[in-house]
């Protein structure tokens, strides 16, 4: 294969993040609500994935009452995405793809 450079979305494609929403709510609940099983409806939740993040979490401050403001819970959820990507794991193959790569400059 020769080619000069790659591109790669990250999300589904170098580590499986699919999972985040799910933990999101999970500490949300548990952080804010006294309830891991928290989970904003179908429609909140679908809104939430498509939305700008900081204006995802105005939207679920305002519907469910989480946090002291949307500021609030947005400050809170950068510290969550980062902490999610702390533990996330790279999809099988992309190391080894990635290191071999890196050998063809």
């Amino acid at each position: 294969m020769n080619f000069e450079l790659a591109i790669f979305d990250m999300d589904g494609t170098l580590v499986d993040s699919l999972i985040f929403w799910e933990w999101f709510w999970k500490k949300c609940g548990k952080d804010f609500l006294n309830d891991e099983n928290f989970r904003p409806n179908t429609e909140d939740d679908k809104a939430a994935r498509t939305m700008l993040f900081v204006d995802s979490m105005s939207m679920i401050h305002k519907k469910y009452g989480i946090a002291q403001s949307g500021k609030e819970l947005y400050e809170y959820g950068n510290k969550a995405v980062a902490e999610f990507y702390s533990f996330v794991k790279l999809k099988k193959g992309v190391l080894e793809y990635l290191k071999y790569l890196k050998s063809k400059n």
